[in-house]
């Protein structure tokens, strides 16, 4: 009773079982040539033949379950009988065992076939998990090298600026130092060129010093 029960489970089975494996053939296409753009859907409808898979086999678990302990059961006991030849008559043992091995066969059989199906619907996820992973991994990367280079660019312009800042400074300095010189020339004052050089040197490095230590102070905040 118990294995015409599973039998029935079993053969009820296998048109799922048969759709499980063409959807799982066309999911592994799928991935073989999918893009990243496409790998959402299509882990969705991995996760979606993983649902029904582990539906199946959870609904028909305790069934094959029952006929592998009944069968061993049967087995067992059909051991114990030591039943011996007499003429031509069919031993019972040989009569059960012939009647009842296919159906236990074909059950474990079916049950196998829904392992492997869950098995390699697993593999297939993992794997189109790892190749998306990778991808993501390649992406970052590039945004990274992207960053990196936009920075690389920002700090040459900043030093050009600053470089030119500085040779700006640096004219009007002499420009304003040489209006002094006209000043104190017109009132006058008796320097050559050489002195008056001499006496505005030290100022303007030191204006100039501290200028550039400003800007590294900010540019380091």
């Amino acid at each position: 009773m118990n294995g015409s029960l599973s039998l029935s489970v079993a053969k009820a089975l296998d048109p799922q079982l048969n759709e499980f494996d063409r959807s799982l053939v066309t999911l592994s296409e799928r991935n073989a040539n999918a893009s990243g753009v496409h790998a959402k859907a299509l882990l969705e409808d991995i996760a979606q033949l993983s649902r029904r898979i582990v539906g199946s086999s959870v609904k028909s678990r305790h069934r094959f379950s029952a006929t592998r302990a009944y069968a061993q059961l049967v087995f067992e006991r059909l051991a114990e009988l030591r039943e011996s030849h007499l003429g031509d008559c069919q031993r019972l043992g040989v009569f059960i065992e012939r009647r009842f091995k296919p159906t236990v066969r074909y059950c474990a059989a079916t049950e196998q076939r829904l392992e492997q199906l869950a098995m390699s619907i697993a593999n297939l996820s993992d794997l189109l998990q790892a190749r998306v992973q990778v991808e993501m991994e390649d992406q970052n990367a590039e945004i990274l090298r992207s960053l990196n280079a936009r920075a690389d660019a920002q700090v040459k312009i900043q030093r050009a600026v600053e470089g030119l800042s500085i040779i700006a400074i640096t004219y009007y300095l002499i420009n304003l130092f040489k209006l002094v010189y006209s000043g104190l020339h017109t009132l006058g004052a008796d320097l050559s060129a050489r002195e008056a050089l001499l006496g505005m040197a030290p100022p303007v490095l030191l204006i100039m010093l501290l200028i550039m230590l400003r800007i590294r102070k900010a540019k380091n905040h």
